[in-house]
């Protein structure tokens, strides 16, 4: 498992109710490059979001959220979302199309411009992907 080293991009992009933290806007507990400051007490929306980058060992740092500017979390073995606040960079294009080559479905919030878009591996399709979601109490609150 990889550290969040300098990274707290989750603490910018997630809409957290507990704090009162909104997408795309930084928490008021975090401090930039340096990490929660309530951290042992933190509300469990942050302790239930498992990053996608710390989980993958072969993930070089350019995949880590504050470098390529995205976060991906795994919710089913078929799958995964990712938020962006603005552009999506080659570097998440690739993982993500990495992601649909392993038969993992990707739908991408673009918080900026409040859009969705997804990526369907094979034999998926809008409907397999609102299923997962739907499925998905947790998802269906946090993205909808």
């Amino acid at each position: 498992m990889q550290k969040c080293g300098e990274c707290n991009l989750c603490c910018k992009l997630l809409d957290i109710d507990e704090v009162n933290s909104k997408h795309n806007e930084w928490c008021v507990h975090c401090v930039q490059k340096v990490g929660c400051m309530i951290y042992e007490k933190r509300p469990d929306e942050c302790k239930n979001f498992n990053c996608a980058w710390s989980q993958m060992d072969y993930a070089g740092i350019e995949m880590r959220p504050d470098k390529c500017g995205a976060l991906f979390e795994k919710f089913t073995d078929h799958l995964i979302v990712g938020v962006t606040g603005g552009l999506m960079t080659s570097l998440v294009s690739g993982q993500i199309d990495f992601f649909v080559r392993e038969n993992i479905s990707v739908m991408v919030l673009n918080h900026a411009n409040k859009s969705k878009k997804f990526f369907f591996a094979e034999g998926h399709d809008k409907t397999f992907v609102e299923k997962q979601i739907n499925d998905n109490s947790e998802l269906h609150r946090r993205f909808n």
